[in-house]
């Protein structure tokens, strides 16, 4: 992984973790001198360099060898992020996203797809998210809109709505954000944090709703970090330095009150005329929560 300065390694077979620089690899040449983010495909390392229009690619198998090869993206946009699904890189710039792929080839070994190329990007690295072959952001064109999309390999779809959308036009930083995706009783939630604006938006891929997650204060959900580990769900703090494990069954956030609120849908009359609502029912579980 990096930080926008250096690389880091971790191998997880025996524990070791190192800095990915010339002094401890003396082979590694072309490395990024501001590596602003990396992904992995079929052993790959691929490396894009801040303020740039390029990302590096590693030997196969080998992240401290040499960089040599590198991946020049059209146009002279600056990329801003990128992530595998289904076999492919999908390198992000804020009005444009390239897809390449594994062709075997020598010495470079990515290719572009060209039947793969998009007049909308990604403004917001942070919330870029996978899981389970499914790959989700927040998509900007350069008219200033944004959306969130997925993909699962093929061409992005939009799944925010228009009332999602109205949310994001109104945020003073829509590119503040940072996302998380986790599953929890079959459900898969990706989970987007605006910590300037203060909001969470949650969208549920399994019921195709949306929710708003807030604390009792009204402030943005405390997650900003995600793992499952022995069978537990364990969320990282965005204000604090705790870690904290979710599940279905504590209805507390905790030990304070967790608020729940439900939002209607929209109503109206196709004439235009003044509705009166005089009852509204609302179906619960008895004894849950």
């Amino acid at each position: 992984f990096v930080d926008g300065q250096d690389g880091y390694l971790y191998n997880s077979s025996n524990g070791v973790f190192n800095e990915i620089n010339v002094t401890n690899y003396p082979s590694l040449l072309g490395f990024p001198t501001q590596p602003l983010m990396c992904a992995e495909l079929d052993g790959f390392f691929v490396v894009l360099q801040s303020e740039s229009n390029q990302a590096f690619v590693s030997p196969l198998n080998d992240p401290t060898g040499e960089y040599t090869n590198f991946l020049d993206t059209t146009g002279n946009s600056l990329v801003t992020g990128c992530g595998v699904v289904d076999s492919r890189v999908f390198i992000f710039k804020a009005d444009s996203i390239e897809v390449w792929y594994d062709a075997g080839t020598s010495p470079q070994p990515l290719a572009r797809d060209n039947s793969m190329r998009y007049d909308f990007g990604c403004s917001s690295r942070g919330s870029i998210a996978t899981y389970k072959g499914r790959m989700a952001f927040l998509a900007s064109t350069s008219d200033g809109s944004t959306s969130f999309m997925s993909t699962r390999g093929a061409a992005p779809t939009v799944f925010s709505t228009s009332s999602i959308e109205e949310i994001l036009q109104g945020l003073a930083d829509p590119f503040d954000c940072r996302a998380i995706f986790y599953e929890i009783n079959g459900h898969e939630f990706y989970q987007a944090n605006f910590t300037t604006d203060n909001i969470t938006l949650t969208y549920d891929f399994t019921t195709n709703r949306w929710y708003t997650f807030k604390t009792k204060d009204s402030n943005r959900h405390v997650a900003n970090t995600h793992s499952f580990f022995n069978e537990k769900h364990y969320l990282g703090a965005y204000n604090s330095q705790k870690i904290y494990e979710m599940n279905a069954s504590t209805y507390d956030f905790d030990g304070e009150h967790m608020p729940c609120a439900r939002i209607t849908q929209n109503f109206f009359d196709e004439t235009n005329k003044l509705i009166k609502i005089t009852k509204i029912e609302l179906d619960c579980r008895s004894g849950v929560g």
